[in-house]
């Protein structure tokens, strides 16, 4: 190059073939380097995006499982205990009945037995009153 400076042709000629030269390798180097390597650059970060959504789409999807089996187990739980109670419910029931039967058979037994005093009270009275000889 220097040796066609030195021959005294025109600089401005030259100039624009360097300039064009420049251009065409900076085309070459965005065309051939910088935007393959962009490229990969965003499908590896779109990639690792993708897995990341997937990655934790999975560990949601392990939490509402864990979620909906203890919901589950409560669930059955809740359902034993009221059952149990029932169960309770039901005994005191029977048991409370059987009670209040007994007291009312209890409560007749003791009218009977006051009828039974009274009767005899009254003849008692009657002998005290007409003493027999």
């Amino acid at each position: 190059m220097w040796a066609i400076l030195s021959q005294g042709t025109d600089v401005g000629n030259i100039g624009g073939w360097v300039s064009a030269g420049l251009l065409g390798s900076v085309l070459a180097w965005l065309l051939h380097k910088h935007l393959p390597d962009k490229d990969k650059q965003i499908a590896d970060l779109i990639g690792t995006f993708l897995n990341e959504i997937n990655r934790a789409r999975g560990d949601a999807e392990k939490l509402l499982e864990i979620e909906r089996q203890q919901r589950r187990e409560l669930h059955e739980q809740n359902r034993g205990d009221m059952l149990r109670m029932a169960t309770l419910l039901s005994d005191n029931t029977r048991e409370t009945t059987i009670l209040a039967h007994e007291n009312i058979a209890i409560a007749q037994e003791a009218r009977a037995l006051s009828a039974s005093i009274g009767n005899l009270v009254s003849k008692v009275t009657k002998l005290d009153v007409n003493p027999v000889l």
